[in-house]
């Protein structure tokens, strides 16, 4: 074997050896962006479980509100809650 067969040989590993680590380096990134994908989409299924829970207790609230003021305005004489003028 020559110099210049043993360089190509040496190149030829060397190459091979960059093409493995790349090969890993890709599958690496791929399992990354696989996992991170489902962490968001985890997130967005928990914001928007969160939203519809906020949308429902704030409707909650205000029906809750309503029954309140109707109650009140039961006890103030049913006059939409305005005092009779005394006189």
């Amino acid at each position: 074997m020559t110099e210049s067969d043993d360089l190509r040989a040496f190149i030829r590993d060397l190459m091979a050896r960059f093409d493995r680590g790349m090969d890993a380096v890709e599958r690496k990134l791929e399992t990354s962006r696989e996992e991170n994908r489902r962490y968001f989409e985890a997130l967005d299924r928990r914001a928007e479980e969160e939203a519809q829970r906020t949308r429902d207790l704030h409707a909650e609230s205000l029906a809750q509100r309503q029954v309140l003021l109707h109650i009140l305005d039961e006890l103030r004489g049913g006059n939409g809650g305005v005092e009779p003028m005394p006189g």
